[in-house]
């Protein structure tokens, strides 16, 4: 997954996410309180300039990619299944081995959907007021 960027040649995700960590960190000079414009021929120079290799980011490997992934990804992937998936599906295993498992799944798919409806639209709803 490369994409082509300003300069001939690719850009690689890693160096993706490294300026996109530089861009969204409150100390970033491209805030709008600190942003400056740059000039066309500073944008040259700039582009210009033999890119430093940065003491953060590891030399591109398969041990590094790895790594990255099963620290970075892993838990990021078990965070978003915990909220948003996880539940409902263990909730529905257990409502499964239990006798007449048919009735209970479909009250607690009904349930669910009155709780959505009824409870959580109506709050996320009133919310946008607020905020």
């Amino acid at each position: 997954v490369t994409t082509t960027g300003d300069r001939a040649g690719p850009v690689r995700p890693r160096r993706q996410r490294r300026i996109m960590s530089q861009l969204l960190s409150p100390d970033s000079p491209c805030r709008e309180t600190q942003r400056e414009t740059m000039l066309p021929e500073a944008e040259e120079s700039a582009a210009a300039e033999p890119a430093s290799s940065s003491a953060e980011e590891p030399p591109y490997s398969l041990r590094n990619e790895l790594r990255f992934f099963f620290s970075q990804g892993v838990p990021l992937c078990l965070s978003a299944i915990l909220e948003w998936g996880a539940p409902p599906l263990i909730t529905m295993f257990f409502a499964g081995s239990t006798p007449d498992s048919a009735h209970l799944q479909s009250a607690l798919g009904y349930g669910r959907v009155y709780f959505n409806v009824s409870m959580l639209m109506v709050m996320l709803g009133l919310s946008a007021y607020l905020w």
